[in-house]
């Protein structure tokens, strides 16, 4: 029997490692030059066997080749599952007491591929210790994502196998990993694995400063992004500047939003938008300010240079990848609309566009009245304030304003559903302040929707089947408790529950199989929150 002590450490090291996803092979020096050995594969985290490798085998033999000069080392390593997929692992050592080289392979009868493979090197005299250890098992599980096929071996079987913050953690464990998990290739691989949503919610914390938690549906914070922007200040006829509001004295709002980036905006300045990319933590400040066509308007130049926002809005066009805000403002008894487009890091300025066809309502803070939906914007139309002037109604009750962000031109005015635009009429007891009160929008499983929300009676949810014919079906129909002053559906689960978002910062859940509603998250303002569709591994 050979003394380990006749080879130098760093190979001894290197040539005994094993693949990192199993348990290593321990080289059994002080028993006899053949010995066996089995021992129970890995079991995951919860305490189960791995389906694919319940039991491992090992196989070790050492043998002189020469008088005491060197050695040679074979190993054999064997899995049986339940798959009765068997993993086959082979490796040999030859060296001297100076020079060493090994390689060591894995092979998966199943699949019939070959998923790792390793090579060694080492050298060492009095006055160094070197070594050269290549490994394979990485690029070999990135083929086989490349591929559209899960790796085979235990390092990346699976995304789904790894939750997103287990995942991020590994990337400190080496280069490889570090390189395989921030792939494209497979972030978006884990991301179709794993469909459960992040939401964007504001928060304030107690120094009195603001930022953007993401959360998922436990209450997990995922990140936490601190928000960056400053006072708001003027500058009198002196020269003298003095913050008029202070961030101390505000929050922030999320606007409710379904894509890879979070829009924000101050309760106090609403004219001021910030648009975050969790991803980076970079925080992109839009203009303060108007286009250039309307800072020359002698009412807005008579408001302070502002004009009332209403409404704004962040969508995408899905054919160039652009990011476009749209914002809807008042001067006097006009809406003005403008739109900015910007990217990564750097955004252009803000240009006036045409005024939308009619009145557009109100849609921040508790108003959800405009929504987003593939590269397109509708707003809730005002049919109610000349009604109250004039006693005539000229706009349809229901109608809806749409924006294309592609062309930035208004594609026309969209009818409600019919239910909709008769309900004062084949209701009695309700007025058109009632129906005012009770419609609001909403993007559900991709399509807009029309609420409406009789309080206390019933909520309708019609999602638009065909934009050109204005065609509505009503998927939902729901009664007390839902159907209530401050209640509004957010978002549908894969599952087919349904968030609702209530007043006072409560996310419920119905379930339409068992038909139950429960609480299901705490947010500091349910009216300030979005979805974001980034990938947990991205963040």
């Amino acid at each position: 029997m050979l003394d380990p002590q006749d080879f130098p450490p760093a190979f001894l090291e290197r040539s005994l490692r094993t693949d990192r996803t199993r348990r290593p092979s321990v080289l059994p020096w002080s028993l006899p030059s053949l010995s066996s050995s089995v021992v129970p594969a890995p079991a995951a985290e919860d305490g189960r066997a791995l389906p694919d490798s319940a039991w491992s085998a090992s196989l070790t033999g050492i043998r002189p080749l020469s008088s005491g000069t060197c050695i040679a080392q074979a190993v054999i390593n064997a899995s049986v599952g339940l798959n009765a997929s068997i993993l086959g692992n082979f490796s040999a050592v030859v060296g001297t007491k100076a020079t060493a080289f090994g390689a060591d392979a894995a092979f998966d009868t199943a699949s019939g591929d070959c998923t790792k493979y390793n090579a060694l090197v080492s050298h060492t005299n009095q006055d160094l210790t070197a070594s050269l250890n290549l490994h394979g098992v990485f690029s070999a599980a990135a083929r086989c994502l490349k591929l559209g096929q899960p790796a085979q071996g235990r390092t990346c079987r699976n995304p789904s196998a790894h939750p997103g913050q287990r995942s991020c953690r590994l990337r400190a464990v080496c280069p490889s990993w570090r390189a395989l998990t921030s792939s494209p290739m497979f972030i978006a691989e884990h991301k179709s694995r794993h469909t459960a949503p992040l939401l964007a919610v504001a928060y304030r914390d107690q120094d009195i400063a603001n930022g953007v938690d993401v959360v998922d549906l436990s209450g997990n914070i995922v990140r936490r992004i601190p928000s960056i922007e400053s006072d708001i200040v003027v500058e009198d006829e002196s020269g003298h500047v003095f913050a008029v509001i202070p961030v101390s004295r505000d929050s922030i709002s999320v606007l409710r939003t379904r894509l890879d980036r979070i829009c924000f905006t101050r309760e106090l300045y609403p004219l001021g938008l910030w648009v975050l990319n969790p991803a980076t933590g970079v925080t992109l400040v839009l203009p303060q300010c108007h286009s250039e066509e309307l800072a020359h308007d002698d009412e807005i130049r008579a408001n302070y240079g502002r004009g009332q926002v209403e409404s704004c809005a962040l969508g995408q066009v899905s054919s160039t990848g652009e990011y476009k805000v749209i914002r809807i403002a008042t001067i006097g008894d006009r809406q003005l609309c403008e739109v900015i487009t910007f990217d990564g890091a750097y955004c252009g300025k803000w240009r006036r566009k045409q005024s939308p066809p009619a009145l557009v309502f109100a849609s921040r803070g508790e108003h959800m009245r405009c929504a987003v939906v593939d590269g397109v914007v509708y707003f809730l139309m005002d049919f109610y304030s000349n009604y109250f002037s004039t006693g005539v109604l000229t706009i349809e009750p229901g109608s809806i304003a749409s924006f294309n962000l592609e062309t930035e031109e208004w594609m026309g005015t969209l009818r409600g559903p019919g239910p909709v635009r008769t309900f004062v009429e084949d209701h009695e007891n309700f007025c058109y302040a009632h129906l005012n009160l009770q419609l609001s929008l909403a993007e559900l499983d991709f399509s807009l929707v029309t609420v409406h929300n009789n309080h206390n009676i019933s909520m309708d949810l019609w999602f638009l089947t065909d934009f050109e014919n204005a065609i509505w079906e009503k998927k939902y129909y729901f009664l007390p408790p839902i159907a209530n002053l401050g209640v509004h559906p957010f978002l549908v689960l894969h599952d087919g529950r349904i968030l609702f978002s209530h007043a006072g910062g409560l996310l419920k859940s119905y379930d339409p199989k068992s038909g139950t509603y429960a609480d299901a998250l705490e947010v500091r303002d349910s009216r300030s929150i979005g979805i974001y569709t980034g990938s947990l591994l991205s963040l």
